[in-house]
């Protein structure tokens, strides 16, 4: 497969023509700085979810690596790493919701809606079991009189 640098439209495959601006070098070396520059920032996205994101994160990256192995397609397919950065921040509760989320069109909301909702409220679920739980250790231990 041929890509803008080898001197190949990325949209229609064709050669484009040598005079073209985006074959000249200094476009290409501006396109590769500009590919590096988007790589760190979803590397910084990601190291700036909260904790309780990051485990939302982690768990649909799970779910999505787990969709691609049994569908033998490779896990960009099922869904990308900044969709997944999406719904573990605003948590989708309804297909409605879900189809709020950029990555998220019809066939991916028929085909996988579901489990991310499944996936989504049993995260939701859990951290609220466990905020409880740390919050029941952090009262103060009052003894029962009887």
């Amino acid at each position: 497969m041929h890509d803008l640098a080898d001197g190949f439209d990325p949209l229609t495959g064709e050669k484009l023509p040598e005079d073209s601006v985006v074959c000249r070098p200094e476009v290409i070396r501006a396109l590769n700085k500009c590919e590096r520059i988007l790589n760190r920032a979803k590397k910084n996205c990601v190291n700036s979810l909260n904790e309780e994101q990051h485990r939302a994160y982690q768990k649909l990256r799970k779910m999505r690596n787990d969709i691609a192995d049994r569908k033998n397609v490779p896990r960009y397919r099922v869904l990308h790493d900044d969709t997944l950065m999406e719904i573990a921040i605003i948590k989708p509760s309804t297909p409605r919701h879900l189809s709020d989320i950029h990555g998220i069109g019809p066939k991916k909301l028929k085909d996988y809606g579901e489990e991310i909702i499944d996936v989504v409220g049993c995260h939701v679920a859990s951290e609220k079991k466990r905020l409880t739980k740390l919050n029941l250790n952090l009262l103060p231990k009052v003894a029962i009189q009887k």
